[in-house]
């Protein structure tokens, strides 16, 4: 792994762990999305906040791994390398769902029209607060626009980040709470209905709106800033940052379970339909998780403890390192099953989901084993020669 500095590629260490924790979170949105087995989860459980650590994660990566930006070809190169990294999947899986799945269907689910694939394509899609601009074709795909938003900003938030990430991490929430506030005085529902297509509503606005989710992606980096400048000092033992994951990830778990439980209740005070679990429960505005996702994410990164340790091994690594594959993936291939619940309606629900992840997960190492990689290669290897660095020899 590189990062940029001063037009440069500079060696750093590559965090495992970070890449194994990527699987865990994307098989938590896959056992979300597949109560399509026949399974239900508990209600206080809402694994769409694995979305919100995805989006701290990010931060922290491109703070990582690009602390500073400093010219127009370490610019180009950046949106090249974003570019080979998240498009050639997102088409791949895009056209594998429009060719597998009738338009019929997500036309009936989500409101998409064909009016929406370009967008889609470009990304730019969940740019848009409007439901069926939002989810479109391969719902998950919207994380990936959001993604391709803070990509876009990427280099104006890294610019001077150690003197102004103060005032932009706190505009960030503000800008989040901004927009909460219009959904409260609007009185937006929580969601649209078919005859409501071109409706605002907090599902898009609050949830599915890359402004609101900034203040996660910030948070990221601001966690890289202090990994920057403190990792090289901080010495954990190894029965200490063990202590101190468990700690952390019991706090998660409580966040989740208080939060959950409590979701009902807010809604019914704040007084507004648009605030409903979905709003609160997986999005800053109701939990604070994500502020136990940066140290949870600086811990893992110094990979002293023993959840570290783990998922630094071998197959977690490897499994993270086709996550990406993986939760694009899922939905193309559950779309199926719900369209045709006779296929499994002999199979145990335990049947069906050993079957159906197996299934998923394999075709998902597939995927990044024979197109997300070779793709990403290819296109690095031919960005052009003016934008390309020289590397700083290792001492």
């Amino acid at each position: 792994m590189s990062t940029i500095s001063a037009g440069t590629v500079v060696p750093v260490a590559q965090l495992d762990s970070l890449t194994g924790s990527r699987f865990i979170a994307s098989f938590a949105i896959l056992v979300l999305h597949g109560a399509a087995f026949g399974y239900s989860l508990p209600s206080w459980l809402d694994l769409a906040q694995a979305v919100s650590y995805f989006f701290v994660l990010s931060g922290f990566i491109l703070g990582y791994r690009y602390p500073r930006l400093p010219e127009r070809r370490a610019i180009a190169r950046f949106y090249w390398a974003r570019f080979a990294r998240i498009w050639p999947v997102h088409f791949f899986c895009l056209m594998l769902g429009i060719a597998t799945v009738p338009a019929a269907f997500w036309a009936t689910a989500d409101g998409a029209t064909w009016s929406i694939l370009p967008l889609q394509i470009l990304l730019v899609n969940a740019w848009i607060p409007i439901e069926r601009f939002v989810f479109g074709f391969n719902p998950p795909a919207w994380t990936i626009s959001v993604e391709c938003f803070f990509y876009a900003i990427y280099p104006a938030l890294i610019f001077r980040w150690t003197a102004t990430w103060q005032w932009k991490l706190a505009g960030s929430g503000l800008l989040m709470l901004a927009l909460a506030l219009i959904g409260y005085v609007a009185a937006l529902p929580a969601a649209t209905t078919p005859e409501q297509q071109n409706q605002l509503s907090t599902l898009a606005l609050l949830y599915g709106n890359p402004l609101a989710r900034l203040f996660e992606f910030t948070l990221g980096m601001t966690a890289a800033m202090v990994w920057h400048r403190s990792h090289r000092h901080l010495q954990l033992s190894f029965g200490i940052a063990t202590a101190l994951e468990v700690v952390l990830l019991c706090a998660i778990i409580v966040d989740w379970y208080w939060t959950g439980h409590k979701a009902a209740a807010w809604a019914i005070e704040i007084g507004r339909p648009g605030f409903d679990w979905r709003v609160l429960t997986s999005t800053p505005l109701g939990t604070g998780a994500c502020l136990l996702y940066a140290p949870l994410i600086l811990l893992l990164a110094a990979g002293k403890g023993l959840i570290a340790k783990l998922l630094a091994r071998p197959i977690p690594v490897v499994l993270g390192e086709a996550s990406y594959s993986l939760y694009m993936l899922q939905a193309v291939m559950l779309v199926p099953v719900i369209r045709n619940p006779q296929w499994f309606e002999t199979w145990s629900v335990g049947g069906r989901v050993i079957i159906g992840f197996t299934a998923i997960v394999v075709t998902a190492l597939l995927l990044w084993r024979f197109v997300e990689r070779p793709s990403r290669h290819w296109l690095l290897d031919r960005q052009p020669a003016s934008w390309r660095p020289q590397a700083v020899a290792s001492t």
